[in-house]
This record gives C-alpha cells, structure tokens and sequence, in this order.
C-alpha cells in the first residue's frame, strides 16, 4: 500500500542510494587530465527505487533516430550571436537563437533536422528534432530552440528530450520557461529548449504514463543528463537530489579546477547547467549558499588559471593561450565583479602584443629613366585589447626616393610619409582557431598602408624648375596586390602551427607601368610575438 510513511522511507532509502553511489564514485575517481563528465563521474541517479543504479545503464529501449540531410542549414555565427533556421519535411519549423556573448569566435553551426524516430518511448510522436553541431561546443550564455510544430501534439503532456549520437543516452530535458510544472509544458503552439551544450535535441508528446515508463527505467551515465532527466519528471527528492549533485559533482569538479588549468572549462560549464536548473525551479534563494561558494570557487579558478596562461604565453611564446584567456574572461564576466574581467583582460593584452615591421622595395625602369621606392614601417606595436584582435599604427617612412635618367638634367626628390592603418575598425592583427581539435590557428592582417606620396622637381640648364606630385608606389602596390583589396584595406591570412614563431607574408611581384616600363616589387611583412608581463 502506498502509504504516506511508505512514500517517505522509499525517499530516505533513494537518497541515501544518491549519496552513497556519488561517494562511492569519488573515491574510484579518474586521473586528474580526464575532462569528460561522464567518465570521470561514473554515477547512476536512482531515480525510483528498483533501479537497477549499481550496474553501467544501457539503452532499455534502442530510440533510434533518422536525420534528413538534405534539409540541412549551416550559419557562420561569432560573438554577436545570431539565429539558425531550419525546416523538417512535415513543415515543423526550428530556430536556434544564440545570444550575444556565447562565443568566443565565429563558429559554422549546422542544424539537421529529424525525420522520423523509431521506438520513441512517448506514444504521441515526435513533434520536432534536430540534430546540432558541433556537438560539444559549449555557449557561455544560454542559447534557446523554439520548435514551432506543423500540428497539434497528439499527447496530452509535451516533453523535451536529448541523446547522443542517433538516439544513445535518450533522456528527457526539460522544458522552457519554467512554470509551475516546469518539467512539462502543455501542449501549445511553440515549444523552447534551453541549449547550453551543442548536442541533438527535441520534444515529444505523451502521457503520464509513457513518464512513469521512463521512469522506471535505468538513468543515463552522465550525471548530468540524469540530472536532467530527474527534473523533466519532476522527482520529489529533485531539490535534494540537486543539493547532492553540487556537493558530489559540482563542487569536487570546481574544487579540483582550482589547481588543473585543464579541468576548468568542464567545471565550469556543469556549475552553469546546475544553475539553469536552479533557476528553472526558481530556486535560487534555496540554494544561495551553494552559489556563492561556487562564485568564490570560480573567483579562485579564474585567478589560476588566467595566471597560468599568461605565463605559458610569455615563456613558450605561445600566442593561442589568449584563447583561453578570452575564454575565462567572459567566466569572469559572468560570475566574478569588473575587477576581476580587468585583471585577466590585462593579461590577455599583454599576452597578445606583436611588432609589426612593413618594408617595401619597389623599381620602375623603362628606357633611359627609372624609379627607385623604399618605405618602411618599423617595429609598429600591435596589442589586443577585448578580444583577440591586436591593433595599432605607425609612420610608414621613406627610407629612399629617387629618379635616376641621363643627360645634363638634375633631379631633386622628396618623399612624404603615410601612416600604416591597423587600429581603426575592421583592420588588426587577428588570431582564431582553425577548430576545437586542430591546433593549427588562422592569422589574418588587415591593414592600410596608407598614401605616401613623391614630389620630384627636374632642374635643366636654361629651364624653370618643373616640379611633379605622384602617389607612384601606391598606384602600384593597388595593382600589384589587388587580389587582396578588401573595402579601403588589404587583408592577408595564413593558417600555421605555432603562431608565436610567424614570420610574416614575403612577396616578389611584377607588372608594367602605364609606358609599358617595368615595374618590381619586394614587401616583406614580419610579425614578431613580444608579449609582456
């Protein structure tokens, strides 16, 4: 008989399961380098009593979903965020909106939308999935998916879900935003998913029972998608279930950030979704305690590890650490006060300051006459400042001017100088990843050397002075570098390994004048890393 008493010793008896499993997989802990949540946390949520929490679960049912990739979107999204649109063959009907701030660089998302799931444990049908990419990538700010069905849910309840792969690890997520019930929203036009890792997700309808069912079912190995799953169902022991995630997961993972530079974005990212779900609930005041000490645990995290990378920066001359910098400012900017992003946005611009030297030979010889044109732009410092774009200018120099012809003529050249643009808006020195798994980076100068012009006066016996303004080098290098021209600037990328050691852009290029002379050119562009402390 399901009696109150009984009801409540079934809970005391599956919380202490929770504690003693959570403990019990602490102390069979993995080595220190091992990043993924689910193998460093072998943890198996009792959800109901007569789990079977004590052996590795396994797909009870083999949901197996089929994408459509021919409706397949992709959209190039950075820090400014953006939206993602896709359209399933039944007219369903999905936007992924990324908020400002998610990311650290421009990423290419895809979106695939589902086309049919096969053994669906919700027996009113799939409303709408997709398949996101690429999986893992994690958003520092929550993005939203709002799935707006071609029809009506044929279940009374409609209910989110994710997996991994075609269908591994089915579970059920909640729903946004949280109300009352908010494991489960009313069947309505438009249903929202929270996004917080890049993974395949979803909405179903069913029924309490089809619930119950999944219920009883073994919890998925990560602690977090159980965790998940706890909360779509809306256990009774949720808020203690919670407490012990973050005493169990969250807070040994976040402890132990503290000293592993290399376990910090994890760490990090599950105290985020911990909180997601805290705020789900509204269920913030309840836990104050556990988010303070989380703050103060990032606050810890962040100083290490940002003084970490700024030394491996200097030492190893390692300019790609100032992704990781980046990284943990926008943690600090999250969590932490303006001081704490000040003192790491230091660091990221002095881990990314270059000098930039642009030295440029060029000759026009024709029949009798030719030109000789040298500029240099030396030593320009180039430093980051928010992001990973360094900027900064300088006196573009003539180093020599001159006009050699025969005959009793004498010639008398000036040159005037430019200045070499890479400060202003969109030019800069700028670093970004190839992809999250190559350590390859792209280097891209887009810069203006600006105008430099020549003024030459021809002195002959018995003859005024005659006195000539030009722009020649600049008439030429826009011919010869034309393929680079972007806007009023030039833009040149290269994709390399270590980027602290490149040694620039180096060319030797030809064209004729409008005589038909010849016209030789020799730039160099060096950068050289000189970060500082």
């Amino acid at each position: 008989m399901n009696s109150p008493l009984w009801q409540r010793t079934t809970r005391i008896v599956s919380l202490s399961l929770l504690i003693i499993l959570l403990l019990g997989n602490i102390a069979q802990a993995q080595p220190a380098n091992q990043q993924t949540p689910s193998a460093a946390h072998q943890v198996f949520l009792p959800l109901v009593i007569g789990s079977n929490a004590t052996n590795p679960p396994v797909d009870p049912v083999a949901v197996h979903f089929i994408s459509d990739p021919q409706r397949a979107t992709h959209a190039a999204i950075g820090p400014e965020g953006g939206t993602l649109s896709a359209t399933a063959a039944d007219g369903t009907h999905f936007d992924l909106v990324i908020p400002p701030d998610a990311l650290d660089f421009t990423e290419t998302i895809t979106m695939t939308p589902v086309l049919q799931a096969q053994n669906l444990p919700l027996s009113g049908g799939l409303i709408g999935a997709v398949n996101l990419e690429p999986v893992g990538l994690n958003f520092t700010e929550m993005a939203t998916l709002t799935i707006s069905p071609a029809s009506a849910a044929a279940g009374p309840l409609t209910v989110g879900f994710g997996y991994n792969g075609q269908g591994e690890q089915f579970h059920l997520r909640p729903l946004i935003p949280a109300v009352a019930n908010p494991q489960l929203q009313a069947a309505a036009p438009l249903v929202k998913i929270g996004v917080i890792t890049i993974r395949p997700v979803g909405a179903a309808s069913g029924t309490q029972a089809d619930l119950n069912a999944q219920q009883a079912q073994p919890a998925p190995s990560d602690p977090m998608d159980a965790a998940a799953q706890q909360l779509a169902l809306k256990d009774d022991l949720f808020a203690e279930g919670l407490a012990e995630i973050f005493d169990h997961i969250v807070r040994p993972d976040l402890e132990k950030a503290t000293t592993n530079v290399q376990a910090v974005d994890v760490a990090i990212t599950q105290f985020d979704q911990w909180l997601a779900w805290v705020d789900a609930l509204d269920m913030r005041a309840h836990f104050i305690s556990q988010f303070a000490e989380g703050k103060n645990l990032i606050g810890t995290i962040l100083a290490h590890a940002s003084v970490s990378a700024a030394e491996r920066c200097i030492s190893q001359k390692r300019p790609e650490e100032g992704f990781r910098l980046l990284r943990l400012m926008r943690y600090a900017k999250k969590y932490e006060s303006a001081a704490d992003v000040s003192a790491i946005q230091a660091k990221l611009r002095g881990c990314l300051t270059f000098e930039l030297t642009f030295h440029s030979h060029l000759t026009e010889q024709a029949p009798g006459y030719g030109y000789e044109y040298t500029l240099e732009a030396s030593k320009v410092m180039l430093q980051a400042t928010t992001g990973t774009r360094a900027t900064g200018g300088g006196p573009l120099n003539w180093l020599t001017f001159s006009w050699t012809a025969g005959g009793p003529c004498a010639f008398n050249t000036i040159g005037t100088p430019s200045t070499l643009n890479a400060q202003s808006l969109p030019f800069g020195l700028s670093i970004t990843p190839v992809s999250r798994m190559s350590p390859a980076v792209n280097i891209t100068l887009h810069y203006d050397p600006g105008t430099p012009s020549e003024q030459v006066t021809i002195l002959c016996p018995g003859a005024p002075p005659l006195t000539s303004n030009t722009t020649g080098w600049r008439s030429y290098f826009e011919k010869m570098h034309a393929d680079e021209r972007v806007g009023n600037g030039y833009r040149v990328t290269s994709q390399i390994v270590g980027a602290g050691s490149f040694t620039g852009w180096v060319y030797h290029l030809t064209t004729t004048g409008p005589g038909g002379q010849a016209a030789v050119e020799d730039t160099q562009i060096t950068i050289n890393h000189t970060p500082q402390p």
